[in-house]
């Protein structure tokens, strides 16, 4: 038999949706806030919000009479018709938070507008007014939640502990907080302050008061205008690099959303400076025109679709990539650690100096010749330098704040830099057999010789790749390698030919390999090369087939604990200085750190 529910029952039905935890009731309620245009709110919980949620801001406030309609189901200022959710420019507009929160819990609001002479208190209690009454009150609106779920005990189960709950909500107010860097945010947790912003619009200061100075610190400021889009935020260095996406947040029109879409786009922009299982940070807003966007996709609105998704993905990754090609990303020396052994006090005045490793400055007489120049010079001809002169800016790499912000025109193809006669460093000597020291004007360089020398060999084994320029060296002895003949059938002959491969299939499963890449200093062995075949089947797509550049870089590359000597460092110096991006191998391992002159005296306690 089919029966109209009844209002008790449609109404914790649609609670449901809407209101699924405290952090969803605490979102409502601050969106409400901004909508308000509040420049002040404050947030306070107790037990993870179970019990109590008070959120209190000095907004537009409710008019009196509104005060009842905004308890209805449906009912909201943001739009009136169909047509305004082509252009919805609010945080709320579906009208079924408040209805929601109230079916489930114990609701006292206060409210008064800037210009009237007294406000309105209301008590709601599972959907019906218990108190309705005139009062002397601030501008502004408070909302006391008590109770959460008293009338649902199912729902109240499945949530979590308190201190889950509130980590939910904190870490839904950092969203907030960073959506707008205009309003000043107090947040308390069981009466203390977890929280609070001072409503400067300094994206910087907000990012600082919510993570702390090591990660503000390795962030650079970003700001890209294209058409009717603009992008701006911050994004790390890729030192700060996370094991998730949990500091990759995106604002559409200061509202925090979740993207595959814009995930996937910057990630890509920090293809080859991150390493496997690492993610970039990134905090961007995203202003564009409310009718290309839909937001009316869930309940939550965390999740929008956009009318030209390709669009947005090209703009996001061409901001990012521009501004990480415009920026020295040479990691510095661990701060945290010059910091701890300043604070440190030495127990044992009566050290006992150890003897110095005689292995670990190396002597020409150990020297080895790789003969890598032949690679350097053929490079350094075909590339178009553009870090030579970077290098030297020591004053504006200094403060990245004062660089100029980066807008891109003509498809972000930015004019790169030219080459500086007579770069202003000094080579001291290899250490371990693998790290070059590199004085450069008041810092130390550390390079490492196998990330440096792969990133050379990828980018210029890249580049010939896709103009279809790799040279060929003929082997003496081809060599044969032997599969099945399924093996045979995958493998894609014409893709080995374009990276640098001649071969013939001989029989049905055997193939005789004559010419390889001029980058293999040394044949490589049959197993090796049968490995390296295999994994180029006919479904490969040039992602894999990037891959297997790197792949082949990689094994290219000098080895660590193999000593060159300093003409070999220099060219291997100077062709990474030219590359647009010199500072990570393709696997994201940095080529160079940088140590200050500042840092090692602190290190001696000179200063």
């Amino acid at each position: 038999m089919i029966r109209i529910l009844d209002t008790h029952t449609i109404n914790q039905i649609a609670a449901g949706e809407v209101v699924e935890n405290p952090a969803a009731v605490v979102k409502e309620l601050v969106e409400n806030s901004i909508d308000a245009m509040a420049s002040s709110i404050i947030i306070e919980i107790q037990k993870g919000g179970i019990s109590l949620i008070r959120v209190t801001d000095n907004g537009n406030g409710i008019k009196k009479d509104d005060v009842e309609l905004a308890f209805l189901r449906h009912s909201t200022s943001k739009i009136q018709v169909a047509h305004d959710l082509l252009s919805i420019n609010s945080l709320g507009f579906r009208g079924e938070a408040l209805a929601s929160i109230a079916a489930v819990s114990e609701v006292e609001i206060i409210t008064k507008e800037p210009l009237s002479l007294t406000g309105k208190r209301m008590v709601v209690v599972a959907s019906k007014i218990q108190t309705s009454e005139e009062i002397a009150a601030p501008s502004g609106t408070t909302f006391i939640i008590r109770n959460l779920f008293f009338n649902v005990p199912a729902r109240k189960e499945f949530l979590k502990s308190p201190a889950r709950e509130a980590s939910k909500i904190t870490n839904y107010l950092y969203k907030l907080a960073l959506a707008n860097p205009n309003i000043s945010f107090k947040y308390f947790n069981n009466n203390k302050l977890t929280f609070q912003t001072n409503g400067n619009i300094d994206l910087k200061q907000v990012i600082f008061n919510l993570y702390g100075k090591n990660i503000t610190d390795q962030t650079i400021p970003l700001k890209y205008q294209q058409n009717d889009i603009t992008i701006a935020g911050r994004i790390g260095m890729p030192a700060i690099n996370r094991p998730n996406r949990n500091l990759q947040i995106f604002f559409i029109n200061s509202r925090y959303i979740t993207s595959h879409l814009l995930n996937k786009a910057v990630e890509e922009a920090y293809k080859t400076l991150t390493m496997v299982g690492k993610f970039p940070v990134s905090i961007l807003h995203i202003n564009i025109s409310p009718a290309d966007i839909d937001v009316n996709v869930h309940p939550t609105k965390l999740e929008i679709r956009f009318k030209d998704p390709d669009l947005v993905y090209n703009h996001v990754y061409d901001a990012v990539n521009s501004k990480l090609k415009n920026t020295n990303l040479i990691p510095e020396f661990s701060n945290s650690f010059i910091d701890r052994t300043n604070n440190s006090q030495s127990n044992n005045q009566n050290t006992t100096r150890k003897e110095a490793d005689n292995s670990f400055f190396v002597t020409h007489k150990e020297v080895e010749n790789y003969k890598i120049d032949q690679l350097i010079n053929d490079y350094s001809s075909e590339i178009t330098p553009s870090l030579l002169t970077q290098i030297n800016a020591e004053n504006t790499q200094k403060n990245t704040e004062n660089t100029p912000e980066v807008y891109a025109e003509n498809n972000n193809k930015l004019q790169k830099n030219k080459p500086q006669e007579g770069v202003d460093y000094i080579i001291i000597g290899q250490i371990f057999s693998t790290y070059w020291l590199v004085k450069h004007l008041n810092k130390i360089l550390l390079m490492d010789q196998h990330a440096a020398h792969e990133k050379v060999i990828y980018e210029k084994y890249l580049q010939d790749y896709l103009n279809n320029t790799i040279h060929q060296q003929q082997l003496i002895v081809p060599i044969t390698i032997n599969l099945t003949p399924e093996e045979v059938e995958n493998i894609n002959i014409d893709i080995l030919v374009k990276m640098g491969f001649q071969i013939e299939v001989f029989g049905e499963n055997s193939l005789i390999i004559r010419e390889v890449p001029v980058l293999f200093d040394k044949p490589m062995s049959t197993e090796g090369l049968t490995d390296f075949f295999q994994q180029f089947s006919q479904k490969n797509i040039y992602l894999s087939q990037e891959e297997k550049i790197i792949q082949m870089a990689c094994k290219s590359a000098i080895k660590g604990n193999n000593i060159i000597d300093k003409q070999e460092c220099k060219a291997l110096i100077e062709a990474l200085l030219m590359l647009e991006n010199p500072y990570t191998c393709p696997h994201g391992r940095p080529t160079l750190i940088s140590l200050k002159k500042a840092d090692i005296e602190k290190l001696f306690k000179r200063i």
